[in-house]
């Protein structure tokens, strides 16, 4: 709801025409001395109705809201997309791991950080490899973010996954649409599906 002066509610519903039309006016000035005064002195608010913040993105440029692991995956997998991957690349990136085992193969859309080994008779598809990664032999990557220092036991299947940092999986194990806290042990030859993985602390990491 709108609200009137004194910054009590009217009851009248503000339309979404007139709240772009109130982003389009805000965009054009500087309101940086307003922002800096009201916090001094807050009796200058009176009067002046909402406040709203809108921050417009430069052309070329890229902007996101990161606020679920969901969405962490996926902006992440923007990594590797033609569109974004020159702005947000890292350095030390690579579409290779530095290490590649025999018979392994590595499709499109996959970044490796930095000293990234892969075993033999792997598979890694559209996904996000940290640095300082280790994967056994006979593993599939498919469409998942790994975050740096997992070690991924022998005969394993990830897909559709967020590992953070320092997970160790166990061998032969199955995580599909799961997410998985730091330093989290995953038990070897265990098939979890759509679950959160993560001690109390790193549920939010």
């Amino acid at each position: 709801e709108a609200e009137d002066g004194n910054g009590a509610g009217g009851g009248s519903s503000l339309s979404f025409d007139k709240l772009q039309q109130v982003i389009a006016d805000m965009s054009h000035g500087d309101y940086s001395e307003f922002i800096t005064s009201s916090k001094a002195d807050k009796s200058k608010k009176k009067g002046l109705g909402t406040f709203c913040s809108v921050y417009l993105v430069p052309l070329g440029k890229y902007c996101a809201k990161v606020d679920t692991i969901e969405a962490y995956g996926e902006i992440s997998r923007d990594l590797t997309s033609p569109e974004h991957a020159p702005h947000l690349l890292p350095p030390g990136g690579d579409s290779k791991p530095q290490e590649k085992g025999s018979k392994t193969t590595v499709g499109a859309g996959c970044l490796f950080g930095e000293h990234v080994k892969v075993g033999d008779k792997c598979s890694v598809k559209r996904s996000i490899v940290g640095a300082k990664c280790v994967l056994g032999n006979n593993v599939k990557i498919v469409n998942a973010v790994i975050m740096d220092g997992v070690v991924v036991g022998d005969g394993s299947h990830i897909q559709n996954c967020v590992l953070c940092r320092g997970v160790k999986v166990g061998e032969k194990a199955t995580l599909k649409d799961c997410h998985v806290g730091a330093h989290w042990h995953v038990e070897g030859e265990m098939d979890y599906r759509g679950e959160t993985l993560a001690h109390q602390t790193n549920i939010h990491q």
